[in-house]
């Protein structure tokens, strides 16, 4: 469950990566086989990976192995379903493509509830062909529809909180016209939107999940009632246990969900509850009480929104690093240059880098020992490991024998159970296994902290996409040198990295070969009234220009500039005169609260002049 949370939030922030610019109507049937066909290619290589996996275990002396194997290749899929998803929204423009459809570029919760459709049916891919690989070890005998389905009633509820808020966001962008108004633009909105969205998953959402996971409350048998005298005698305070139908109650497994008492529910699956007797039923309680004790789930929040601030911090930069390397750059000449599919499938490698090593090492070494931690607590609990370490030999044997499987969260139930052994005799072993979660606690902040304030706030992210971005426009110019659109974005470049004389020739370059250019004569006229370094201003000139984009394309942003010229020539009335056309030009799309503020400044200045 926690891989899929992980890899779901992964694909809402890949869909929400680039534009949704959608190609030309003539492209969908391209498109749409693109996308058709990289499944039906995902589909055979899911089916000959369980295939060939199932083929050399049975019967073999590799069978010993099938678990282990089984989960590696089901990661290692469900990672190529992520690679696949991010393919088809950024290299076969599956977001421009749902953006045409009604309400979707409006209704971010119908966008994105698409979008995750398609990643939904990469996913129950998997299931379909790794059924039979997971019924040659588990033997839970539910048919691979009920498989497909337990898999999908297990993983829909985590995206709940999710649809809640987006639908939230929807409702009042409508009713305002911005969702600036929840803070949802930029990077601290988006911190905002995904901690909102993890605090509810682990605080109220065990209520709404338990009814449709169709969990249900344990009979009261003699069992069952040694759990609660366990867990009252201990001060333990939770709102329910509950029977998990997870797989049919087939798996062996038990859990604790919800931070807060009210609604915090520890879960146990049928299978569990037949197998063990009540002492070990006791030491797998007092494990999930571990998680409790020591904050575990409010950690994975830290973990969580840790890999949401350093992959938005880091994603450009890799990208274009990717982009603008020796290699790769003759592979987008070849192409349509930054508007190729290419370009959008190599800013996402990347990404998935960046999952598999935070994955696998950061979040996997914290939670394997959160789980070690958890196991400790109950031995101490318990006053002996012995009823842990044979609930865990006990499960490891009946759930086909996985006692040496080892997971990217959990230590193998081999090493867990050497761990509670050494309990016995090694007194300080608990000691120095909670410091040393500790300090790796304090270090991965300070880590996390410093390179994520230091991405984003010290400018330098900024400066090195925008200098990568500059090189990758350049190289295309050699190829494409009477590409006006890209010397416009390169002079573009120019005036966010500051470098405003340089834009200053790029623009002049614009207009020798493109006299006509709107654009062009726009943003030169700007920069000669506004540049930072005086000594490069030319009003004279850049009224000028301003009048001749004017004369082209009568815009609220052209004519802004144009009254930028008037008033700094001093002609407050045409000033004000030109302004009060722009904000009456301007669409749905112009800044209209900045149109207004150079209009009440221009007419402040026309009123102390009269006053003179």
């Amino acid at each position: 469950m926690f891989n899929n949370i992980f890899y779901f939030i992964v694909v809402l922030l890949a869909y929400g990566v680039g534009g949704a610019e959608r190609p030309p109507i003539h492209l969908l049937p391209l498109h749409a086989g693109l996308i058709a066909g990289s499944w039906l290619l995902f589909a055979v290589l899911c089916r000959t990976g369980f295939r060939t996996l199932l083929t050399r275990s049975l019967g073999t002396n590799e069978a010993v192995h099938l678990p282990e194997r089984y989960h590696a290749l089901l990661a290692k899929f469900s990672v190529l379903a992520v690679v696949l998803f991010a393919v088809a929204v950024h290299g076969f423009h599956l977001k421009g493509w749902l953006h045409a459809l009604p309400f979707s570029d409006r209704l971010d919760v119908l966008d994105y509830s698409l979008a995750l459709a398609f990643f939904f049916c990469c996913l129950a891919t998997i299931w379909y062909w790794a059924y039979p690989v997971s019924e040659a070890f588990m033997e839970t005998g539910i048919g691979r529809r009920r498989f497909i389905a337990s898999h999908l009633r297990l993983n829909i509820p985590i995206l709940f909180p999710w649809w809640v808020l987006t639908f939230i966001a929807d409702v009042t962008g409508l009713l305002t016209g911005s969702r600036e108004a929840l803070f949802l633009g930029g990077m601290p909105g988006q911190m905002l939107f995904y901690t909102l969205f993890l605090l509810l998953l682990m605080t109220i959402m065990p209520v709404f999940i338990q009814f449709f996971w169709g969990c249900r409350p344990l009979e009261d048998s003699p069992p069952v009632q040694e759990l609660k005298s366990f867990l009252s005698q201990h001060g333990f305070r939770y709102r329910g246990l509950l029977n998990w139908p997870i797989f049919a109650g087939r798996l062996m497994t038990a859990g604790v969900m919800g931070i807060v008492p009210r609604f915090r529910y520890i879960l146990f699956t049928e299978s569990l509850l037949r197998s063990l007797p009540a002492e070990e039923l006791k030491a797998v309680a007092a494990h999930e009480m571990g998680h409790v004790k020591y904050k575990h789930l409010l950690f994975y929040l830290l973990l969580f929104l840790g890999f949401i601030f350093l992959f938005s911090s880091g994603f450009e930069i890799l990208g274009y690093a990717l982009m603008a390397h020796p290699y790769f750059s003759p592979l987008l000449h070849a192409g349509e240059g930054i508007d190729s599919p290419l370009f959008f499938i190599l800013a996402a490698l990347p990404m998935v880098v960046v999952l598999l090593v935070y994955f696998r090492f950061v979040m996997g070494f914290f939670m394997r020992h959160f789980e070690r931690q958890a196991d400790l607590y109950s031995a101490r609990l318990m006053g002996s490991p012995w009823p842990a370490i044979n609930a865990l030999e006990r499960i490891a044997w009946l759930s086909g024998r996985i006692r040496d499987l080892p997971s990217w969260h959990h230590f193998s139930i081999r090493e867990r159970v050497e761990t509670l052994q050494r309990s016995t005799w090694d007194r300080g072993l608990v000691r120095r296994h909670n410091r040393l979660l500790l300090i790796s606690v304090v270090l991965y902040v300070m880590g996390v902290g410093a390179l994520g304030t230091f991405m984003h706030f010290s400018g330098w992210r900024d400066r090195a996409a925008l200098d990568l971005l500059a090189q990758v426009i350049q190289e295309e110019l050699v190829e494409q040198p009477d590409h006006m659109e890209l010397r416009q974005s390169l002079a573009m470049v120019y005036h966010q990295k500051g470098e405003e004389a340089a834009a200053m020739q790029v623009y002049r370059e614009i207009l020798e070969r493109d006299p006509g250019n709107a654009v062009a004569l726009n943003n030169l006229a700007w920069l000669l009234l506004t540049a930072r370094d005086e000594g490069i201003r030319e009003p004279s000139e850049a009224l000028r220009h301003a009048q001749a984009a004017v004369a082209l394309e009568p815009s609220a942003v052209f004519l802004d500039t144009l009254a930028e010229a008037y008033f700094v020539h001093g002609r407050l009335d045409e000033a004000v005169m030109t302004a009060e056309k722009a904000l009456a030009a301007a669409g749905p799309d112009d800044d209209r609260r900045y149109l207004r503020r150079q209009l009440e400044r221009f007419r402040a200045h026309l009123e102390r002049s009269a006053k003179k």
